[in-house]
């Protein structure tokens, strides 16, 4: 749901603390995790990007003057306008309901601020061993199956 009036506490911070724009629009979603878990609220704001300087008028241009015949191109593209692509900056973030969106969002603090270590963290993760290929027989002593009365 769109809400462009209400600023979100970081819209608000951003705006009031630190002078940048404000946004421009803002909007809740609720995404609902794929094991059926219950639905999480995500904020996201919508800023105005940088203005490109590149327009799509003289692209055209360019393209038309040197695969057409004569200058019948260039008339064309010179009648589109100036065009530019839309830019804006998106931020998107857990809605601070629970502990656990408050874990989430520090764990994204961690792996923005600190690359290096994030990544190192995670390749650890997926190297290490699981704790269950871990697990050794030890029923029989040799590796052969063997019941607890020692009959075979």
């Amino acid at each position: 749901m769109g809400r462009p009036k209400d600023l979100s506490p970081r819209g608000w911070w951003n705006s009031r603390v630190f002078m940048t724009q404000e946004p421009f629009d803002r909007h809740d979603w609720y995404v609902e995790d794929a094991e059926g878990g219950e639905p999480r609220r995500y904020v996201i704001d919508f800023y105005e990007g940088k203005e490109k300087t590149g327009d799509i008028s003289s692209a055209l241009a360019s393209a038309a003057g040197n695969g057409g015949e004569g200058n019948e191109g260039a008339g064309v593209a010179a009648n589109v306008g100036v065009m530019k692509p839309p830019s804006m900056y998106i931020d998107v973030r857990p809605a601070l309901d629970n502990p656990s969106a408050a874990v989430d969002r520090m764990a994204m603090f961690v792996r923005e601020a600190l690359p290096g270590i994030a990544g190192a963290w995670d390749s650890y993760k997926t190297s290490s061993p699981s704790p269950s290929s871990n697990v050794t027989s030890v029923a029989g002593g040799d590796g052969k199956n063997s019941n607890a009365s020692g009959k075979q």
